[in-house]
């Protein structure tokens, strides 16, 4: 009986595959524009999503040039990605649950990686994403340079895992380990010898888990500066108001040479820096 019961689920997820497959054929374009819109909407009520254009791709999947996310209450900078080609996964499909394989190109580089949605047949919930992402220009992300302090520069690389829920996304947990090339920011507050901060390179790991951010090691190396830090960023809804709580030590190759040990509190938008 178990296995007639499965082989009769295992068919209605066929069909069901099926008629998804036949009904994104038949959809127009800009009837598809609106079907990926109101998905994404009813993810997320308080965002708004701007699509320039959606075609088919073989294998299955669709391609979507131009999307802008933004956000209702200005609280984040929008995202922006020129291209994003998702297909699903079918073997989670016939087993009743949505696995996408994604590929984007967004802001001079690409990220590509998977997410997977836990509940049958629902983009709503709990989720699971792997991504991995390469030469993202900074300076052409407002999201990017909203975090980091404006002016800055640098080419992006890195990974992300990360398990949460729709509804709430930085109550979720996971790992991400960053690389940052060639950069320059100008930092929020006065330090001695350094007005803008050129790097060579940036390298961080970080845990996050319900709402903070630990950050086991931060290294800064360039012939401006050199460093490291470490400690914790309380997030909010609001990027640029998550607070801060980190310390650690900056060399400054000056004449004579400058080297202080910092704490650093406040928020994204609003460091406060103790030099100790």
């Amino acid at each position: 009986m178990k296995s007639f019961i499965k082989i009769i689920c295992l068919l209605s997820s066929a069909c069901l595959v099926l008629a998804i497959v036949v009904g994104f054929v038949l959809l127009s374009p800009e009837r598809l524009k609106g079907y990926i819109s109101g998905l994404l909407l009813e993810i997320n009520p308080n965002i708004t999503v701007s699509i320039e254009s959606v075609g088919l791709r073989f294998p299955p999947g669709v391609k979507i040039s131009g999307m802008v996310i933004g956000f209702r209450d200005k609280s984040n900078p929008p995202i922006e990605t020129q291209m994003v080609i998702a297909r699903p996964r079918l073997g989670s499909l016939l087993l009743g649950r949505l696995s996408l394989l994604l590929n984007v190109d967004a802001y001079g580089g690409s990220a590509f990686g998977s997410i997977d949605f836990i509940r049958c047949f629902s983009m709503k919930g709990p989720f699971r994403t792997a991504l991995n992402f390469e030469n993202i220009n900074i300076g052409d992300s407002t999201s990017l340079k909203a975090f980091m302090g404006r002016g800055a520069t640098g080419i992006l690389k890195g990974s992300i895992d990360y398990n949460g829920d729709t509804t709430g996304l930085p109550k979720g947990s996971g790992r991400a380990g960053i690389s940052i090339r060639d950069g320059l920011f100008q930092p929020e507050i006065r330090i001695p010898g350094l007005a803008t901060a050129a790097f060579d390179s940036l390298d961080a790991d970080m845990i996050l888990s319900n709402g903070m951010l630990k950050i086991n090691r931060l290294t800064l190396a360039g012939k401006d500066m050199r460093g490291t830090l470490k400690g914790h960023v309380f997030l909010k809804d609001e990027l640029a108001a998550s607070e801060l709580s980190m310390n650690g030590d900056l060399e400054i190759p000056a004449e004579p040479k400058i080297r202080v040990v910092l704490a650093i509190a406040g928020t994204i938008a609003k460091p406060t820096i103790q030099v100790m």
